[in-house]
């Protein structure tokens, strides 16, 4: 309630602050094609991630750069294995469009699945229960297929973004926690399912130029995070 009675007041101005914002803050583009992998030959485990702009490497220079492969960069140094990766994401995707993204296929029968999404499930304004619904679909998908882990990474701190103006960053970064709550809840009772630690907030410097978006380091940083869990599964 506190959300949209926040929302209703607000609406005029968070319309014209969402247009100016839109309209001020620069396009960056992917480095990772919607379906591409990294292959080692001598590999012997495989991470999917599947997600919206982080995991196609939006807001980084190169391919390694991207929370994709420093997740897999930082499963290796952990685990001591080579891990390869593929990515299945697009930029600007909800959750409901990455549903429709895996009926194009999966390369590789994955060890472990991360999903990256949430950023614009917030600046749309998906509502909670159509939110809920997804979830659940998109995990009895992949259930269906493998019996990989499934972790699911946090909405990013939205309301560190500081490419959104007051108080549209604050509404906004209000809506990304309750949909983190609703990842935490549909997700703690589900056998081989897991949801990492709600992510810090993000600094200039771990913002891309866009200041919309990870920088090198924050990919680096949630990569570290998110392979701690995964490698604590896995162990």
């Amino acid at each position: 309630m506190r959300f949209w009675a926040a929302f209703l007041l607000l609406a005029p101005i968070l319309w014209l602050q969402g247009k100016y914002a839109r309209w001020r803050t620069p396009r960056l583009q992917p480095v990772l094609h919607s379906q591409q992998t990294g292959n080692t030959p001598s590999a012997r485990y495989q991470l999917l991630v599947i997600g919206e702009s982080p995991a196609v490497g939006v807001g980084v220079h190169t391919e390694g750069q991207s929370l994709t492969a420093q997740i897999a960069y930082a499963l290796s140094e952990q685990s001591g294995e080579t891990w390869n990766w593929q990515v299945v994401g697009e930029n600007g995707a909800t959750l409901s469009r990455l549903i429709e993204l895996l009926d194009v296929g999966i390369d590789t029968k994955p060890d472990c699945t991360v999903i990256v999404t949430g950023v614009n499930d917030c600046t749309g304004l998906t509502s909670r229960k159509r939110w809920r619904d997804q979830l659940s679909c998109l995990i009895n998908r992949l259930q269906k297929t493998s019996n990989a882990p499934i972790v699911f990474t946090p909405v990013p701190p939205v309301h560190s973004f500081t490419a959104l103006p007051q108080p549209l960053r604050w509404v906004i970064g209000q809506r990304a926690k309750q949909l983190n709550q609703d990842i935490r809840s549909t997700t703690q009772s589900l056998a081989g399912v897991h949801c990492a630690d709600v992510l810090p907030s993000l600094t200039a410097e771990q913002l891309a130029s866009d200041r919309f978006h990870p920088s090198p380091s924050a990919c680096a940083e949630w990569g570290r995070r998110t392979a701690t869990v995964i490698q604590s599964l896995l162990s």
